[in-house]
């Protein structure tokens, strides 16, 4: 009989520890399945987070081309509107308004011709007034050209004016993307609609990034400035409290923003930091919308 207690007192045991085994694994098994669940949470939120992102970057560039498309679309029907309008009218010769009107003649008409070739190219340009003597045109933003125009559409003067003055920064951005020599390389009417395409690309990249800058100044430190060469420099602060450092960040700038180089000069003003993972950080973001705002988001570890 003490046999038989003894064996069962071992199988008694011997369960139990069967039974705090398993115990044990499917707390090991529960406990990794929540950190599992955890990281498949963080992924979501983080793939949520950047598809917002690029879903704003979307539509704010679908509405531009949207606005492009429509003023496309009013120009062309003001054209068709006044082609309609012109064969209607039946010219007489002999009227006394032609005959007091001296010196129009085949150079006139022509002109005329290459001042509507030229309005080909306005969009996103809007045609203020015209006159005999040439053109003037303002783009968003409080921007005006003035173009002078003499005999057989010869441009013989193009005057870029700004409303609101710039800064020394945005000058700076000016200077490089040459906005003063792209006019001057216009010599016809005929060759100003490319030249106004390619000067509303280029003081659009530099409107673009002082809107960045403006919105970025709410989210941390933005110094505007000129480096001693009188180009374009763009100092930032950025503060990461989870890794517990803050940088001084010195960036070179050029009006090709959001694409081409920035050079980059860092200065820890507090904590310390790899410098080898916050160039990997700004190497991963090349370029694209609000290139700046993605890099500065990451290193403060809000993004």
């Amino acid at each position: 009989q003490r046999v038989k207690d003894a064996v069962l007192e071992d199988g008694a045991m011997i369960d139990q520890k069967m039974v705090e085994l398993a115990e044990e694994r499917v707390r090991v098994l529960q406990e990794k399945s929540s950190i599992a669940t955890e990281g498949l949470r963080a992924q979501l939120t983080s793939m949520a987070e950047a598809e917002a992102e690029q879903s704003f970057v979307v539509g704010a560039f679908r509405k531009q081309v949207e606005d492009l498309e429509s003023q496309r679309q009013q120009l062309e029907e003001t054209i068709e509107s006044i082609k309609e309008e012109a064969a209607k009218v039946s010219v007489n010769p002999n009227d006394s308004m032609l005959v007091e009107l001296e010196g129009i003649g085949e150079e006139d008409v022509a002109r005329l011709s290459l001042e509507h070739a030229a309005t080909q190219g306005l969009v996103p340009w809007r045609l203020l007034r015209t006159s005999t003597g040439g053109l003037t045109l303002q783009l968003e933003g409080g921007w005006t050209l003035n173009v002078q125009l003499g005999k057989s559409g010869v441009v013989s003067s193009v005057q870029l004016d700004r409303q609101e003055p710039p800064t020394e920064f945005e000058r700076a951005l000016m200077e490089q993307a040459d906005l003063h020599g792209l006019l001057r390389s216009c010599r016809k009417a005929s060759e100003l609609g490319d030249v106004l395409q390619e000067l509303s690309f280029r003081i659009g990249r530099v409107v673009t990034l002082s809107q960045e800058l403006d919105k970025l100044s709410r989210m941390c430190f933005v110094q505007r400035r000129v480096d001693g060469d009188g180009a374009p420099e763009l100092f930032t602060t950025v503060a990461n409290p989870e890794l517990g450092y803050k940088l001084g960040l010195t960036w070179k700038m050029s009006w090709h923003y959001p694409a081409g180089r920035m050079p980059l000069s860092m200065e820890v003003l507090s904590g310390s930091a790899d410098e080898e993972q916050i160039l990997d950080v700004t190497s991963r973001h090349s370029c694209g919308p609000l290139r700046l705002t993605r890099i500065l988001r990451e290193l403060s570890g809000s993004g």
